[in-house]
């Protein structure tokens, strides 16, 4: 799970301006909100300078590090 969604509301951005400034599709963007994908390098850096939160605020939650961390 990542906080895309939530920065969104917080924002009051509607998902069609964001996916457009972004290049993807509104349902791309659906799936990066819900986590089922994550956006490569170059989205992921659009996303964070439109929403002015880094990729790490955005998509990584303490959870998400732990796993990472635990699989080493």
């Amino acid at each position: 799970m990542n906080k895309l969604g939530d920065i969104i509301k917080e924002k009051g951005l509607k998902k069609g301006f964001i996916a457009k400034k972004i290049g993807v599709s509104i349902p791309t963007l659906q799936r990066y909100i819900e986590g089922i994908n994550y956006p490569g390098a170059d989205i992921a850096n659009k996303l964070s300078k439109i929403l002015g939160y880094s990729i790490e605020a955005i998509f990584f939650t303490k959870d998400t590090i732990k796993v990472v961390n635990d699989k080493s």
